[in-house]
């Protein structure tokens, strides 16, 4: 199971708002903590993926459920930890449920 450590609803933000608000969420995370994003903005994917391979945060896994774009975001224990993405933001019918897969005990 993985804790989250904070949670950013951006399902109303446009998708560069969201790039900036991720940031600022990340910044005020410790090193290994994580992010669960979510948004409504199909832009927002690929936006994600190329704002972790530029900064060093690893997208640990997303998915898409019933229009809903959810992202896991861990950030990185060392400057020089290996980069890993998620897989692309297709999604097969329906997407994945997901909701038992991660916790939000500690939360902030």
């Amino acid at each position: 199971m993985t804790i989250i450590n904070k949670q950013l609803d951006t399902q109303h933000t446009p998708a560069s708002v969201t790039l900036l608000r991720t940031l600022g969420a990340l910044a005020s995370l410790q090193a290994g903590q994580i992010l669960l994003l979510t948004s409504r903005q199909y832009d927002t994917c690929a936006g994600i993926q190329v704002m972790c391979r530029q900064t060093g945060h690893i997208l640990m896994q997303h998915m898409v459920w019933d229009g809903e774009y959810s992202f896991l975001i861990r950030k990185p224990d060392h400057h020089t930890e290996q980069v890993q993405l998620a897989t692309d933001c297709s999604s097969p019918a329906g997407g994945h449920d997901m909701s038992n897969s991660f916790s939000s005990q500690a939360m902030n």
